[in-house]
């Protein structure tokens, strides 16, 4: 689950790895299956714009080919590192991915009424508990990551993001709840786990540096 999977297909993913049968199967081999699980589990969830786009896409459509950045549903569940910090009365999250960073209003404020879409829209946050909870809208319509789950979303689109702090080893989890009454019929809830690395300093992170990019 590096880019983050639903509750079903993490019990499919460990089905899979407690099964002796499969210890001899490639590990590529077990990833196309959840890959597979996952699709199947999503195309119930899409209307019939979104099941156009799923239909469509796949490694060889995705946009990143062209080096188009990953928009908020793929980006904050990516599977390289990223950083949390304070900016003010505000959150900032630094994504290697992309090298793109997004601001979290923490200072109380509501959303804008006239936003205009942006890849990785408008959030704001709050804490519950020990939970970060973020709420984002004025998406710009993108995509799911194809393998897991195809797809995609439209301006219409609002996420939510809840945030823990998890010990044993240390990690950070997010929950991500995204509807869309254009694209879903019903929410999609998936997960993402980062382990905590102090050390680790994020690098630049760009289109040149992909083969397969052009």
């Amino acid at each position: 689950c590096f880019n983050g999977c639903t509750d079903e297909a993490t019990a499919h993913i460990r089905q899979l790895l407690d099964d002796p049968a499969n210890d001899k199967i490639p590990v590529e081999a077990l990833l196309g299956m959840t890959w597979g699980f996952s699709r199947a589990e999503m195309k119930p969830r899409l209307t019939p714009p979104s099941l156009e786009i799923f239909a469509a896409i796949n490694d060889e459509t995705d946009p990143t080919l062209n080096c188009e950045p990953y928009g908020f549903a793929r980006e904050i569940v990516n599977a390289l590192p990223i950083r949390i910090r304070r900016e003010g009365d505000n959150l900032a999250v630094d994504y290697e991915e992309w090298s793109e960073t997004r601001t979290i209003y923490m200072d109380g404020r509501d959303h804008p009424k006239d936003l205009t879409p942006t890849m990785m829209g408008h959030s704001v946050g709050h804490f519950e508990g020990d939970a970060l909870v973020v709420d984002t809208v004025g998406l710009a319509p993108d995509i799911f990551y194809p393998q897991w789950s195809g797809g995609g979303y439209s301006e219409a689109a609002h996420g939510v993001e809840r945030y823990t702090v998890a010990e044993n080893p240390r990690r950070l989890e997010v929950e991500v709840t995204i509807e869309d009454p254009k694209m879903l019929k019903e929410p999609y809830k998936f997960r993402k786990v980062w382990l905590y690395t102090p050390d680790l300093k994020l690098v630049h992170d760009s289109c040149k540096d992909y083969p397969t990019k052009p």
